[in-house]
């Protein structure tokens, strides 16, 4: 599915932008707290991970790192003393997304397929074999 698919910082700055219009959006209309899902960003930061020549599972090891910081807060600490590692880990992330965002591409093609083009868009790159 992302296999082939490299976005570059453009792409990723404008869907991280409508991301985050979409969550204001609804925190302002509802009446209850709106969550990011990890799962849309995970879409957005596949793609931007193979522009740079990395895998997705990166990815797939912060999500599980999250998972293990809740738990592990969550079981050792009273709630309120959890919501700080919970906090910081929240800070770490927002540290890697924008880094993400700043890291230039591979200029040529990587096993992930050749280089997007210039601007915005959404096209999935043409794998070509690599010398």
């Amino acid at each position: 599915m992302l296999r082939n698919w490299r976005i570059n910082r453009v792409t990723y700055w404008a869907g991280l932008g409508l991301i985050l219009a979409i969550y204001v959006a609804l925190n302002f209309l509802s009446s209850k707290q709106v969550a990011v899902s990890e799962g849309v960003l995970m879409f957005l930061c596949i793609p931007r991970l193979h522009d740079i020549g990395k895998s997705g599972w990166w990815v797939g090891g912060v999500f599980f790192l999250e998972i293990a910081v809740v738990v592990i807060s969550l079981s050792i600490l009273p709630l309120k003393t959890a919501l700080i590692p919970l906090g910081i880990f929240t800070f770490i992330v927002a540290g890697l997304l924008v880094w993400l965002g700043t890291i230039p591409g591979q200029p040529d093609a990587n096993r992930f397929g050749d280089p997007p083009a210039p601007g915005f868009g959404l096209n999935a790159t043409k794998k070509t074999p690599l010398p």
